[in-house]
């Protein structure tokens, strides 16, 4: 009678050995996917930044107040986001530091960019706009599983730290 106590026992620390394990491999590939969202969004803006500067080198001497501007933000934005940028730590300050460079572009008037930095401002928009979704959607799914139970109870989630949201003002170039 006591095997039959002892084999239910084995059969449930198997079962929750298993659940770990797979609890864990899921957790592994999520932080894996928002480590790589994280950096897909830091190239999006080193790209704006690139194309930041080429908007404030082509302002007209009418403009060079704004020029100024544009110039600040990104040196701010780049001391930011390449310093301390850490893919799935909290981006302290790399939100408020974007959303004054967004700020800065959105004020010029389109005619004051030329044709093809227009499109180009718009391309890079979009492209920031959909990296920040991805990895927002990473860092949506990451928190999901871990702050189930199961988690916290075996500490599969280690010493990662807990993924944070990016949330940046809607850029209008057009």
């Amino acid at each position: 009678m006591w095997w039959i106590l002892v084999i239910v026992l084995a059969v449930l620390v198997a079962l929750a050995s298993l659940l770990a394990y797979l609890t864990a491999h899921r957790l592994d590939r999520l932080h894996i996917r928002t480590d790589l969202a994280a950096a897909a969004l830091h190239e999006a803006f080193l790209r704006r930044h690139t194309v930041a500067v080429a908007i404030a080198e082509g302002l007209g001497p009418e403009d060079e107040r704004a020029a100024e501007w544009i110039r600040s933000c990104i040196g701010h934005a780049k001391h930011r986001s390449a310093d301390r940028f850490t893919p799935g730590a909290p981006q302290t300050g790399i939100e408020q530091t974007e959303n004054d460079l967004t700020s800065a572009l959105s004020v010029l008037p389109p005619e004051s960019m030329g044709p093809y930095l227009r499109a180009e401002a718009t391309d890079v928009g979009d492209r920031l706009e959909m990296a920040r979704r991805f990895y927002n959607d990473a860092v949506r799914d990451t928190r999901r599983l871990r702050e189930k139970k199961v988690v916290s109870w075996f500490r599969l989630a280690g010493s990662a730290p807990m993924p944070e949201y990016i949330e940046l003002v809607d850029p209008s170039y057009n």
